[in-house]
């Protein structure tokens, strides 16, 4: 899938002779934060066996092509630290050509911050979480990765026609790559990054407290204050975030969940347990149709999130691209 394709990067329909020529390679983290109370995550390891069975038996990505970051290995330089991370997505990157396929691949927590450089409508930056995010010396979970960070690390040092492929089964994952353009289902493009969601929720939440009898005139107060300030800083984020983290290259981002929503996951039973539904969704439809365009695996990937997620947890996942998609993608 991509400017000049719309079908997945790797399947064999999409390989013209540039692409196919091309190295592929891949990284994918899973963390589980084992032994730490309260956010350990049981269906993350499981989540990258996944992909790593769709990148190698469906998307013709080799076994030494791979970068493998989980907790369950028994070598230090393959933990998912946020150094190892950093070192891998650095590596997946180093010397890329055009015709090159790159697939980034990560399963675990994920947060929010205040952004500070003013290119989030929303006004938060999306991070990761390592499985070190927690800061030794202070006890602070301050050791994330921002979308800034990741973007300057994989986007921009990226050559024309070199494709990246990035899937985040996190929360707030929906922008976590700050690509400048977000599509819906329909293959329009949704103008509206995080800020209709924002006030979709700050709605939610007053009108819930208010069925219960309860008004909370402070939260409101400060809720309608949020509102103004994403309203007003909107469109000039947005256009920041087009001038200075559009791509030549082609890269794509799929996230498990909008900006201000939570990734859930899912026991399927035997043989595959525990894993996120983004996940589940993002490989059963690849697996069982790799050539479909990007509006169309985003509408399979959310008709599955809805089919097998939680109903008490609203879960929409999202697209973004470095570049406008043509009509046909």
């Amino acid at each position: 899938m991509g400017r000049n394709s719309n079908t997945v990067p790797g399947s064999s329909s999409s390989n013209s002779n540039n692409e196919s020529s091309g190295k592929r390679k891949a990284v994918v983290v899973s963390v589980m934060y084992y032994g730490v109370r309260r956010i350990e995550l049981r269906g993350t390891l499981n989540a990258g066996v996944a992909m790593y069975g769709l990148l190698r038996d469906h998307l013709n990505y080799k076994e030494e092509d791979m970068v493998i970051l989980t907790e369950n290995s028994q070598y230090p330089h393959c933990q998912p630290t946020k150094e190892n991370i950093v070192k891998a997505m650095q590596w997946l990157v180093q010397d890329a050509q055009p015709g090159d396929t790159l697939f980034f691949f990560y399963s675990g927590h994920g947060s929010d911050q205040d952004d500070l450089n003013g290119d989030e409508p929303g006004c938060l930056d999306s991070i990761i979480c390592p499985v070190d995010f927690k800061n030794p010396l202070t006890g602070a979970r301050d050791n994330g990765l921002s979308d800034d960070d990741m973007h300057r690390y994989m986007v921009d040092p990226l050559k024309p026609g070199v494709r990246l492929t990035a899937v985040f089964d996190s929360c707030h994952s929906g922008s976590v790559l700050d690509l400048p353009y977000s599509y819906e289902s329909s293959g329009k493009q949704n103008h509206s990054r995080g800020v209709c969601q924002f006030v979709a929720a700050h709605l939610s939440s007053a009108l819930a407290s208010y069925a219960k009898g309860v008004i909370d005139l402070k939260g409101i107060k400060r809720g309608a204050w949020f509102i103004k300030k994403r309203l007003t800083t909107n469109r000039n984020a947005e256009q920041k975030t087009v001038s200075t983290k559009s791509s030549p290259a082609d890269v794509v981002q799929w996230g498990g969940c909008r900006d201000n929503e939570n990734s859930c996951g899912m026991s399927y039973g035997k043989p595959i347990g525990m894993m996120g539904v983004m996940t589940h969704s993002f490989v059963s439809a690849v697996s069982e149709n790799p050539q479909q365009s990007y509006a169309q695996l985003l509408k399979s990937i959310r008709d599955r999130c809805v089919k097998e997620g939680n109903p008490k947890h609203l879960q929409i996942p999202q697209l973004s691209c470095s570049h406008p998609l043509g009509k046909t993608t």
